[in-house]
C-alpha cells in the first residue's frame, strides 16, 4: 500500500470517530478490541499489529460500531502492498492449547501392538517357564507287575518341549501324547524319564516294570526291598 492508501486508510477511521464523537477508549470499550490496536491502525504501525485473522475481526467490530461498511475497510487495508497482509511477524492464528493433540495412526498402531504382544507374553510367561508334567497311561504307582514281556508305555507330556526315556529322546505328538514299546526282562525293569522346556525347568521321574514269568511263584516278587519298589521324581532348574 502506498502511503496515501495507508493515509486513506487511517482517515477512514479517524472521520468515523469524530462523525460519531466516539474516543478511542470508548470504541475499545464498546468493541472490546484492544486500545493500543486502535491506536497502531490511526498511527498506521501495521507491523506491530498482530497476526491479519485478528485484524480482520477486529476491524469487522470496529466497522459495526462506526457504521462502516467492514468489507470496504477490510479491502482498504490489504490494498496495494502485499506486506500489509501479513500483519504481525506471523500471519497464523496462534495454536489452541486446550485442543487435544492429533495422534499419529502408525505410531499409536505400533504401541498397540506392542501393549497387546507383552500382555500376551504377560498370560503365556507361566507356560513358558513353568514345570513340565508327565501322565502315564500304563505305569500306575511305584511299579507295574505284568506277565507280558512285551509291554508299551504310553502318556501325555504336559507343558514341555522334549522327552527322554534312559537317556534316549522319544516321540511326542502335537497333543503331547507318546508311546514307546519294549521288551522286559524277568525281574525288576527301570525306566528314567525327563521331561524339559527350553526356557523353563526340568522335570524327571522314576517308574520300575516288574516282568514275572508265567508259572514262577508270587513270592518271587520282592515286595520287601524298598530300593527296587520306590518311585522317584525330581524337578531342577534349567541352567
Amino acid at each position: 500500500m502506498s502511503d496515501e492508501g495507508r493515509k486513506n486508510f487511517a482517515n477512514i477511521l479517524i472521520e468515523a470517530l469524530k462523525m460519531k464523537s466516539i474516543s478511542v477508549e470508548k470504541l475499545s470499550q464498546t468493541t472490546g478490541v484492544p486500545e493500543n490496536v486502535i491506536g497502531l491502525l490511526i498511527n498506521e504501525k501495521f507491523d506491530k499489529l498482530p497476526a491479519a485473522p485478528y485484524i480482520h475481526g477486529y476491524l469487522m467490530k470496529i466497522s459495526g460500531a462506526l457504521d462502516l461498511d467492514g468489507e470496504r475497510v477490510w479491502k482498504e487495508y490489504l490494498s496495494e502492498k502485499d506486506e500489509i497482509r501479513k500483519s504481525g511477524e506471523w500471519d497464523v492464528l496462534p495454536p489452541n492449547r486446550f485442543e487435544i493433540p492429533r495422534v499419529n495412526k502408525k505410531i499409536a498402531g505400533v504401541i498397540l501392538g506392542v501393549v497387546v504382544v507383552l500382555i500376551y507374553g504377560a498370560l503365556r510367561l507361566p507356560s513358558i517357564l513353568g514345570t513340565p508334567t508327565i501322565t502315564f497311561g500304563d505305569l500306575s504307582g511305584g511299579i507295574t507287575v505284568t506277565k507280558d514281556q512285551n509291554f508299551t508305555i504310553t502318556g501325555v507330556l504336559g507343558n514341555g518341549d522334549s522327552l527322554a526315556m534312559n537317556g534316549e529322546a522319544m516321540t511326542v505328538d502335537k497333543n503331547g501324547a507318546f508311546e514307546k514299546a519294549v521288551v522286559l526282562n524277568p525281574g525288576f525293569n527301570t525306566f528314567d524319564f525327563e521331561a524339559s522346556k527350553i526356557l523353563g525347568k526340568t522335570f524327571s521321574t522314576t517308574k520300575q516294570v516288574y516282568f514275572q514269568l508265567e508259572g514262577s511263584s508270587s513270592a518271587a516278587f520282592p515286595t520287601s526291598t524298598p530300593s527296587t519298589i520306590t518311585t522317584t521324581s525330581t524337578m531342577q532348574q534349567k541352567p
